[in-house]
């Protein structure tokens, strides 16, 4: 799915990997870890259940409808 979102996502003129948008919605949604420093990593998905899982993973779905960007309309 994050894949599908980098191939059709342009926020301000630009595309981002699969890799940063696993990251933005792992922020977004789970929420994060603080790093020495000040910085923040997004709290990783293997922490979720299977049902924490398929929440966040319809939270992507969501945001991505709401936001205008056709994902998981390919045929399998």
């Amino acid at each position: 799915m994050l894949r599908d979102l980098a191939d059709v996502a342009w926020i301000d003129g630009r595309q981002y990997s699969p890799d940063a948008w696993a990251e933005y919605f792992k922020q977004a949604f789970i929420g994060w870890d603080d790093l020495p420093g000040g910085g923040k990593r997004g709290i990783s998905t293997t922490k979720l259940s299977v049902e924490e899982f398929a929440n966040y993973m319809t939270q992507i779905e969501v945001w991505a409808a709401e936001s205008g960007f056709p994902i998981m309309e390919r045929a399998a």
